[in-house]
């Protein structure tokens, strides 16, 4: 170790703080850790953290803590004083002999709690990257990336979970003043942002709803249809997410407002549905709205959109009764195939009532509590019903189910998200799908490829949005245009021959004007054999929509026409404060489905019938097996199984109720 690093008696400095970080930065040197024994106006004596002896309060067999002190009585120190009539810092005595070994190893400083540099600039990374709900290892995979390597850091990994869980504390802390603060501050920034809050008899917060100003404009364009879900728990105080998802012109999802429940009874939804239509009061009631099979969801429905078709998920309505039908189609051989073509084909109503009844006659299943159930609900959720109703291209909740999906696997939002936290990062989730939605509009602009050259189709990719018209595409020329395609790949490939001729000779170029005049000439009598001969009548100012959209993708802004003119429209009516909202956390929520964390109950199945997610046999019937392994099977004497592949010598997937591909019953918004 250099003599210049080594502290000496008598050594001066300018001031006390310069003569600790001297020692400090010595002792770092050295390998030990430093702490105050004594303070004075003018003396400080800095000791190796070694030092004296810990006394233990309680005998050994009751403590709690297994610790062990560290403290041997080592006597390395050094004392600070200070003269008055120079004004210099000096150390009065030193001693560097300790009475334990030293580790120098620069990995082992990080741990010397006086070696510890917590840059305010790294600081303020980390806690960035807290706020943006990045993982610990995310945060210190960037650090290390900044320190070239995990070895040069200045505090420890455990430094960075104890700062992480401050920071989280803090957070939660007031959180619902927060909420009210981050409510007003939008409330700023754009009159037009909504929000309304239920409270119970102790003022304290019940349920919340708030919208966006760009989330009221798009539902001005696209609130025919409505998708409502509120399956999601995405907060520490598990309160489900309730949302009102609809579709763009650009085939997207949109949210036109979100909401916190604390419960799921109808009056709660009442109130929910009332804060929506108060604040969509300048545009019309939903057309439809789309949800699950809940009776006091469809009681509210009732009661508050009266002039909106209320259908039901027809995902969820053969998932509710899925171990009724799986008994069914045990006992039935080909019911379930036959099920579900009735339900999936485009049928008419009568078609799809006659199929139904031949199908029930059939297999005497006149009585059958589980097709009753489905067929008395038929109009709610079958796909022949809702064909002279808008829809949307939707007739289950996916929509719903999927912006829930994105909003949890995305990391906007977590099950320890405080409701002021979430709040912030529904806003963030919004500008990411309007940043989505800009960017497809404006990839539109540059016009959709054609595979026809029919006038009508020409103004079909005019009008029609890329998405749009992609759809279209695959429907129209996959069913009625085969020979227009194969006529325009024709085309094409013989006016590419016609120009690689005109490159070689002036013969070839002269054989290749004629052939490209001739080729001319075809083409005409192509787009002459079908489409409307006059494209402009069917364009209209309203068809532009299609392409434009929402007229404002931002964050937070929309223009003056969203309340179209009216001074006083109650589109946005003020939030008053008569009543005090209480501070204090919202209690837990009630909910129908099973608790976080909680197990799903097994109802017994009296009738003897296999219980769903057990395995069972298909050569013998018992339970707990496939017929793969079991071992009254013929087939399986000669097998040997064992590992094999890449999961040799490692573990692989837990026993269980194996994957499964779903099945028809599934989705197939493609049918309305």
């Amino acid at each position: 170790m250099p003599e210049t690093i080594v502290p000496n008696e008598e050594q001066r400095f300018a001031s006390r703080d310069e003569a600790e970080k001297f020692f400090n930065f010595y002792a770092g040197i050295a390998g030990f850790d430093v702490r105050i024994t004594k303070t004075r106006k003018t003396l400080r004596e800095l000791s190796c953290n070694k030092q004296g002896h810990h006394e233990f309060h309680k005998p050994g067999e009751e403590r709690v803590r297994e610790k062990m002190s560290g403290r041997c009585e080592c006597k390395a120190f050094v004392k600070i004083k200070w003269n008055q009539k120079k004004d210099y810092w000096f150390f009065d005595r030193v001693r560097l002999e300790h009475s334990h070994p030293l580790n120098p190893s620069p990995s082992v400083k990080q741990f010397l709690r006086t070696q510890k540099n917590k840059d305010p600039v790294v600081m303020e990374i980390v806690d960035q990257m807290h706020r943006c709900d990045a993982s610990h290892n995310t945060t210190v995979n960037v650090l290390s990336e900044i320190f070239r390597g995990r070895q040069n850091f200045t505090f420890t990994e455990m430094d960075l979970k104890n700062r992480k869980a401050a920071a989280a504390r803090e957070e939660r802390e007031n959180d619902i003043p927060k909420l009210l603060e981050f409510f007003k501050e939008m409330k700023a920034q754009n009159e037009y942002f909504y929000y309304e809050v239920q409270v119970d008899n102790q003022n304290v917060i019940k349920n919340v709803f708030w919208s966006h100003a760009c989330q009221r404009a798009e539902y001005r364009d696209f609130g025919d249809v409505v998708t409502f879900d509120t399956t999601y728990k995405t907060n520490m105080y598990s309160m489900p997410i309730a949302l009102f998802v609809g579709s763009n012109h650009q085939l997207q999802n949109v949210v036109f407002g979100q909401a916190l429940l604390q419960d799921e009874q109808a009056n709660t939804f009442e109130w929910l549905f009332e804060a929506f239509q108060d604040c969509m009061s300048g545009s019309r009631d939903p057309r439809c709205i789309l949800t699950d099979h809940d009776s006091s969801m469809a009681a509210a429905i009732k009661k508050v959109f009266k002039k909106t078709q209320h259908r039901l998920c027809r995902w969820h309505m053969l998932k509710k009764y899925k171990a009724e039908l799986k008994k069914l189609y045990k006992l039935h051989d080909g019911l379930k195939i036959k099920l579900l073509t009735v339900i999936n084909h485009p049928l008419t109503p009568t078609e799809f009532e006659s199929a139904w009844n031949v199908l029930v006659d059939e297999y005497g299943l006149q009585e059958d509590d589980t097709i009753n159930g489905l067929w008395d609900s038929r109009k709610l959720w079958v796909a022949a019903y809702l064909k002279p109703l808008y829809c949307g291209r939707m007739t289950s909740t996916q929509r719903s189910e999927s912006v829930n999906q994105m909003i949890k696997n995305s990391g906007f939002t977590g099950h320890m998200t405080c409701m002021s936290k979430f709040a912030r990062r529904m806003l963030d989730f919004i500008q990411h799908t309007n940043h989505t939605t800009a960017g497809e509009t404006h990839w539109s602009q540059a016009g959709n490829l054609r595979l026809t050259l029919q006038p009508f189709d020409g103004h079909l990719s005019r009008v029609y949005t890329r998405a749009v018209y992609k759809k279209h595409d695959i429907v129209s020329t996959g069913l009625g245009c085969e020979s227009d395609q194969y006529k325009t790949r024709k085309l094409v490939q013989l006016a590419m021959t016609a120009v690689r001729a005109c490159r070689k000779t002036s013969i070839g170029f002269g054989r290749g004007c004629e052939q490209l005049t001739a080729l001319a000439e075809w083409a005409e009598t192509i787009a002459a054999d079908t489409g409307p001969s006059n494209v402009g009548d069917c364009a209209s100012a309203q068809d532009m929509t299609c392409q434009t959209g929402s007229e404002d993708p931002g964050d937070n802004r929309v223009e003056q026409d969203v309340v179209n003119g009216s001074e006083d429209d109650p589109r946005a009516p003020p939030v008053t404060d008569e009543v005090q909202i209480s501070g204090c956390a919202p209690k837990e929520a009630r909910t129908k489905g099973r608790k976080r964390g909680g197990k799903q109950v097994v109802i017994d199945d009296p009738s003897g019938s296999k219980e769903q997610g057990k395995r069972t046999c298909g050569y013998c019937g018992m339970l707990g097996h496939y017929s793969t392994g079991c071992a009254q099977n013929p087939e399986n004497a000669s097998k040997k199984r064992g590992a094999s592949g890449s999961l040799r010598g490692k573990m692989g997937r837990k026993r269980g109720r194996p994957p499964t591909a779903r099945q028809l019953e599934e989705e197939f918004d493609d049918v309305a």
